[in-house]
């Protein structure tokens, strides 16, 4: 139940439970991967080049025209308009939300399974066949690729960097390893899954920072958790064949699976069963919007649209609009204003395209804050203290 309070009080939410309900899609594809760059803007990628849009935090979609019959298993949007698409046909990049696309090209066809930025200009593709692994890499904003070279490996299922330094990769062909990169993509270690075993795809794969994260596979049920980057793993649920994962701060995370399985972590230790319907359907990939919104998609076509108030950050502020950050664009420094009511020990958060934090300030009234270490780009703000988030909005670095 929702409580109002006083001026910059936030609503009441520790029993509010996680709702998902199903979206129309316009497609009866599968649908393998979901992307939010801005919170209310999102795409969707699948079967027989079928991407979709939604310009209102997943409540609806639209089928955009794409130029290739063949199956797309990745997306990654900088903002709003540029994104790229990765899939059995190729690498795609878009510069107007989707609406066109023109073909990428790479040192080798793929198949990719995965396409992913750690900042504007630095980029990842992942993929390949059987016993012929790809990665390529490219520092120009995904004009030109290069091999990455990892010597004969498996095809690769996932990408994923905690910052600028630290990647993990996953393998897609029964291979119970990890990779990990600390040099930005530059080389590649593999790290044995151990001291548990198994045999899975590897198909989901998140860290919360360096260290701490997940990953979870198929065939064999898998879903595991390290704290040590990598050196060493635990069972988080022996029974659940994991398909993907999404953090959205180290209390708050989904992820979804076979069996229309769903995951929910809301305190930063015990993940809910939320599984779906009949437990028939089978679910792909998941993201999160915002705080308060993630979407998960998977077979035929399905969307799904969880949202809560009680996501492990309370929401924001009943007057939050009071609260602004200037200039933006900014490109050195920033400032909050309208601080007056805020609270003494106030966070300043700022978020990537993915929902991680990538810097953190303690918010002093009329003091400007450094941003200049960050990359031009697109990034989510928002005001926290121990009582909850008290305003949040967008930004743009240049």
């Amino acid at each position: 139940m929702k409580q109002l309070l006083t001026l910059f009080s936030l609503l009441a939410v520790s029993a509010v439970p996680a709702q998902w309900t199903q979206r129309t899609s316009g497609t009866t594809e599968a649908l393998w991967a979901v992307q939010f760059p801005e919170p209310s803007t999102g795409f969707a990628v699948g079967y027989y080049g079928t991407v979709i849009r939604s310009e209102d935090a997943g409540l609806s979609w639209t089928v955009l025209p794409f130029p290739n019959p063949g199956d797309l298993r990745s997306v990654y949007f900088h903002d709003a308009l540029h994104g790229f698409v990765a899939g059995d046909s190729g690498l795609y990049r878009t510069v107007d939300g989707g609406d066109s696309w023109s073909t990428v090209a790479t040192p080798v066809p793929g198949p990719w399974r995965c396409v992913t930025f750690t900042t504007p200009l630095t980029g990842f593709c992942a993929g390949g066949d059987f016993a012929a692994g790809s990665l390529l890499r490219t520092d120009d904003g995904g004009t030109t690729w290069a091999a990455v070279d990892l010597g004969q490996v498996n095809p690769l299922s996932k990408v994923f960097f905690a910052n600028t330094e630290v990647g993990y990769g996953t393998f897609y062909g029964y291979e119970w390893s990890v990779l990990k990169t600390t040099d930005g993509g530059v080389n590649w270690n593999t790290l044995p899954i151990q001291p548990l075993s198994g045999l899975t795809n590897m198909e989901g794969v998140y860290f919360q920072d360096a260290d701490t994260g997940y990953a979870g596979g198929w065939y064999l049920p898998t879903f595991i958790r390290t704290t040590d980057g990598g050196a060493t793993w635990s069972e988080v649920d022996p029974q659940f064949n994991v398909n993907s994962i999404a953090l959205r701060s180290p209390a708050q995370g989904i992820a979804v699976g076979w069996q229309g399985s769903i995951r929910h972590l809301t305190n930063g230790t015990d993940w809910t069963d939320e599984t779906w319907g009949d437990g028939t359907a089978v679910l792909y990939g998941v993201t999160y919007a915002s705080d308060g919104v993630a979407v998960a998609v998977g077979e035929s076509g399905l969307v799904l649209r969880w949202a809560s108030d009680g996501t492990g950050i309370p929401p924001v502020a009943v007057d939050a609009r009071s609260i602004t950050l200037r200039p933006n664009p900014a490109t050195d420094f920033i400032e909050l204003q309208g601080t007056a009511a805020l609270p003494q020990a106030a966070t300043l958060e700022l978020l990537d395209a993915l929902g991680r934090v990538v810097q953190r300030s303690p918010v002093r009234r009329q003091a400007p804050i450094d941003v200049s270490g960050l990359q031009a780009g697109h990034y989510s703000w928002r005001c926290v203290s121990s009582e909850g988030a008290a305003a949040q909005g967008t930004l743009v670095i240049e």
